[in-house]
């Protein structure tokens, strides 16, 4: 079932029953996509990842910019990617257990964020701080290395089937045979 809800994403967030509305189910698999600003994304994966299921996967957009005119703040060109960028920098620097790969997709690349906790409230407690740290840098900290930056990975289809791939789920304990002693 699909719904579309006419609102911004933190609007959404702030009044709606996420788990409800996904029939009691948590969020497997989200994509965010939007306003092309980096705190915006980063609130919707604060938001995102507090409803997802052990195992899900995050999809974010036009996380690996082409140049540094397409990568401003504010649009100015006719392709716009944003400063999405920032929030890969802020998610590897203050949440180092999240799993995170660029796919080098065009135009601008897909992140494929794992290893999800939906009861970390890190980047909640300390998103002022964040914001005002990653929104301060300059498009020329990505000059040294770009692709090991924003982690890029290749687009092949052996590279996409190991980040998608389901973790494990733990085997259940064999019970012991009938009379064994504990």
């Amino acid at each position: 079932c699909a719904q579309v809800f006419r609102e911004t994403s933190d609007e959404f967030f702030g009044r709606r029953d996420v788990r409800a509305l996904c029939d009691g189910h948590a969020i497997d698999l989200a994509f965010i996509d939007g306003m092309h600003q980096f705190e915006f994304a980063l609130r919707d994966f604060i938001n995102v990842e507090r409803h997802c299921a052990p195992g899900a996967t995050i999809l974010m957009h036009d996380c690996y910019p082409l140049d540094r005119r397409s990568a401003q703040r504010e649009q100015r060109t006719e392709f716009w990617s944003g400063d999405i960028w920032r929030a890969l920098l802020a998610l590897k620097k203050y949440r180092p257990d999240l799993r995170i790969a660029t796919i080098a997709c065009t135009p601008t690349g897909l992140c494929v964020v794992r290893g999800l906790d939906p009861a970390s409230r890190v980047l909640a407690e300390r998103y002022d701080e964040i914001v005002g740290e990653f929104g301060a840098l300059d498009y020329g900290v990505l000059a040294q290395d770009q692709a090991g930056m924003l982690n890029l990975v290749a687009n092949d289809a052996d590279t996409l089937r190991r980040l998608l791939q389901r973790p494990a789920q733990p085997q259940a304990a064999a019970a012991p045979p009938a009379g064994a002693q504990l």
